[in-house]
């Protein structure tokens, strides 16, 4: 979870200081947005943090951390991303004040 949010903070960072030195202001950015920081995020982690968190969570065996199924669920390639991000930016939100 570490390198997740490292990532995530890391661009979130990252905005904060390009909307002040465009702006002044930081902004909120859109869910698009955060839909792609989360895709390219998720696509940080390395295949051995994920099986290390599995592992450590208990939610897999440790004799079985060498399973396919990781492989299959980790978001790679661009397109993967794109079609991530774009699923993700249609979802709405409830919004509570």
């Amino acid at each position: 979870m570490k390198p997740f949010k490292a990532s995530l903070r890391r661009q979130w960072v990252d905005h904060i200081v390009k909307c002040v030195r465009e702006t002044a202001t930081p902004q909120r950015p859109s869910y698009k947005i955060l839909s792609e920081w989360i895709a390219k995020a998720a696509g940080d982690v390395s295949k051995s943090s994920i099986i290390s968190g599995l592992v450590k969570s208990g939610l897999i065996p440790e004799e079985h951390f060498e399973t396919p199924l990781i492989e299959d669920i980790c978001v790679s390639s661009p397109d993967e991303i794109e079609m991530a991000s774009s699923a993700f930016a249609t979802l709405t939100f409830d919004k509570h004040d």
